[in-house]
């Protein structure tokens, strides 16, 4: 996974000198090349332009390197962004009234599912646009997302261009 960031977001990765094998390490994400020429195997994609019209979308992952990737393609795509480590905290976040377009969540989530978690919103917004992340590609988790109705996923890994394309068919599917 990290060959892809490095390659599509101009990621560097080091380790400071003095600290052994399992030591720290400093990453820094530079963003998507802007030379207007897809990055390789990727297809060319609008996602430079801004989106139809001022979308939120509330991104829930327990993974931070992955929630810190997803805010910074979505954010750079023209979107505004709630970032959130937590279910319970996207749910505090609905329930409080925060404007939200889209709930873009991962499926497998500790303490509250994915599912869970979109069963809850649905309760609170029964129109609110679902996007699944997921590492799974079929079996009974998925279908019981579908289930749901209105629900889409998203395959891990994705490359940004492909998550803000999903998220945009989502909005344009009104």
């Amino acid at each position: 996974m990290s060959a892809g960031i490095d390659q599509r977001w101009s990621a560097q990765v080091e380790r400071p000198r003095g600290h052994g094998p399992e030591g720290l390490f400093a990453a820094s994400l530079a963003g998507p090349p802007n030379s207007g020429a897809p990055a390789s195997g990727e297809a060319n994609s609008s996602d430079s332009s801004p989106p139809q019209r001022n979308a939120t979308v509330l991104v829930v992952e327990d993974q931070e390197q992955v929630l810190r990737v997803t805010e910074r393609a979505l954010t750079r795509s023209g979107f505004t962004v709630l970032a959130t480590g937590s279910s319970e905290e996207a749910l505090t976040l609905l329930d409080a009234g925060e404007t939200v377009d889209v709930l873009l969540s991962d499926v497998v989530m500790p303490k509250v599912s994915g599912l869970e978690l979109a069963k809850r919103a649905r309760e609170l917004r029964p129109n609110l646009k679902i996007v699944f992340m997921s590492g799974y590609s079929g079996g009974p988790l998925i279908d019981q997302l579908r289930e749901l109705g209105g629900v889409t996923t998203l395959e891990k890994p994705f490359r940004p261009s492909d998550l803000v394309a999903r998220v945009r068919q989502v909005l344009d599917s009104e």
